[in-house]
């Protein structure tokens, strides 16, 4: 028979190794963090749901249900549109009127945040997200997030509202923002933002330059030759845009097949994408 000290020591060794085993899980499973290069090179290619998500009929773009599905499918991040209602609160939604989406006439700034909070979707019991909803929401899915401002850029209280939002919801490691003037660039600490004109250029003319806190996003064909090369040597991450609009309609699935194969090759951190086109990806779960 084995001794009680055998016993207890092999308990704590199968404790440890399921222990460690979790702790991988969960590590894998978990938020992504775009300044630890492991957890990206263990995701890649991270995936970002472009307009907020899985979006069909029933799961509007930047709608609660279209950023769960994303979680569900084993996304890494989801865009998020963000716009100014009319006292100035970030709520999250795409078009310019909320005719299409909500059957409502009128812009997201004619209203205040509670009665876009009462503001249903069409075809949904969705309803208008806060971006403060919608951040918490993505934290508790794991999800990072990329914004898209298509309003409020130039307003100081609503830049640093929004930072303050992200570091509320613990996504400061977890954001970036395909928008950025100056002014954004100043005042947000908490995101990663896209290389500067002279940036690029710099890099272009092949001068030594570190983008470690940058990321690169674009279509596929403005990448130039070498830029993917040049971009990885300063550590600058690349996410190029795959979405049914850039390409003709009638071939649209096999010319971002053959981009997203091209662009894997070529050795891009992961990619912007509408979710038609996650079939291209085995670490999506359908």
């Amino acid at each position: 028979m084995m001794s009680e000290t055998r016993i207890r020591c092999m308990v704590m060794r199968l404790s440890l190794i399921l222990f460690m085993t979790l702790s991988s899980q969960l590590a894998a499973d978990g938020m992504i963090d775009l300044t630890d290069r492991g957890d990206l090179t263990t995701r890649s290619p991270i995936l970002i749901a472009h307009r907020g998500g899985v979006v069909s009929v029933d799961a509007p773009q930047c709608s609660l249900t279209a950023i769960t599905r994303a979680a569900e499918r084993s996304y890494d991040m989801v865009e998020l549109d963000v716009q100014a209602s009319r006292e100035g609160v970030p709520v999250v939604f795409h078009d310019r009127s909320l005719d299409k989406a909500c059957g409502r006439p009128g812009r997201i700034a004619d209203f205040v945040s509670s009665e876009l909070a009462d503001t249903k979707y069409l075809n949904s019991q969705d309803h208008i997200l806060t971006l403060d909803g919608a951040l918490g929401l993505c934290r508790d899915l794991n999800l990072g997030v990329m914004l898209d401002f298509k309003s409020g850029q130039k307003n100081e209280v609503f830049l640093k509202e929004i930072d303050l939002l992200i570091l509320k919801n613990h996504l400061q490691h977890a954001t970036i923002t395909i928008s950025g003037s100056e002014q954004m660039r100043s005042l947000m600490k908490h995101v990663m933002f896209t290389p500067t004109s002279n940036e690029m250029l710099h890099l272009r003319e092949g001068r030594s330059i570190r983008l470690g806190q940058r990321f690169w996003f674009g279509l596929p064909n403005q990448l130039l030759p070498g830029d993917v090369e040049k971009l990885k040597k300063a550590r600058a991450l690349i996410f190029p845009a795959i979405n049914t609009f850039r390409y003709p309609a009638d071939e649209h699935m096999e010319s971002a097949g053959r981009d997203i194969q091209r662009l894997l090759k070529e050795g891009v951190d992961g990619f912007q994408i509408d979710s038609v086109y996650d079939s291209n990806f085995t670490k999506v779960t359908q």
